[in-house]
């Protein structure tokens, strides 16, 4: 997505906290996040 390294860097800690709160996730309990997945994947 970027050709600058620290683009490319921040791209990717963007993309690693959405992931980390998509793995958090409990559908049937918590519904704070339920699109983060998709955000993490975009991001990649």
């Amino acid at each position: 997505m970027a050709k600058v390294p620290a683009a490319a860097q921040a791209w990717y800690l963007v993309a690693q906290i959405y992931e980390q709160k998509a793995n958090a996730y409990k559908p049937f309990g918590d519904t704070t996040n339920p699109t983060v997945a998709l955000k993490a994947k975009r991001n990649m």
